[in-house]
């Protein structure tokens, strides 16, 4: 009965550091909150940092589901449609300007095409796409854990490409 109403949402902090009071922002639905409590290992805590497991307790009550991204509010990162990306190709079948692919990032996976390859080096290049919908995430040198993602053929499923946001 103590926990009848017990919501917290439990994940991996990737990067950075979250506090109690802290202002955030759950992403793709662009909802304000603050952070009301953090909890790991079944105890209260005041701060989380990179690579803790930890359960956030938010002000509102709120809806999130998985794949949903918490990012504190003054720190948001780019929001895109229009992508530049450094990419290792994997497959044996070339890659082709203007096929659509899957791109997956994190725990979100969305329809891309190819739209030009800037450079080449070998099965290395940089290449722009375009995404069906709009995309969250940062550069790899700013924050490798989601500035990275695979690139999937739609027909035969397999990983065809690694990704390095630009």
């Amino acid at each position: 009965e103590a926990y009848h109403d017990y919501r917290g949402y439990a994940g991996l902090v990737l990067s950075g550091a979250y506090k109690v009071g802290d202002a955030v922002t759950i992403l793709p639905a662009n909802i304000s909150t603050k952070i009301i409590k953090i909890e790991k290992n079944l105890e209260s805590i005041k701060i989380a940092k990179a690579g803790d497991n930890v359960v956030l307790h938010f002000e509102n009550n709120i809806d999130i589901s998985r794949g949903d991204t918490v990012v504190l509010s003054d720190k948001l990162p780019t929001e895109s449609s229009q992508i530049s990306s450094w990419i290792s190709w994997l497959d044996n079948t070339p890659l082709q300007v203007g096929k659509t692919y899957l791109l997956q990032h994190r725990f979100k996976n969305v329809r891309v095409k190819i739209q030009e390859v800037n450079q080449k080096l070998n099965d290395i290049a940089q290449i722009s796409l375009r995404t069906n919908q709009p995309l969250f995430f940062d550069s790899f040198d700013e924050n490798p854990k989601s500035g990275n993602a695979i690139l999937i053929d739609e027909t035969s499923n397999n990983t065809v490409g690694a990704l390095l946001f630009l």
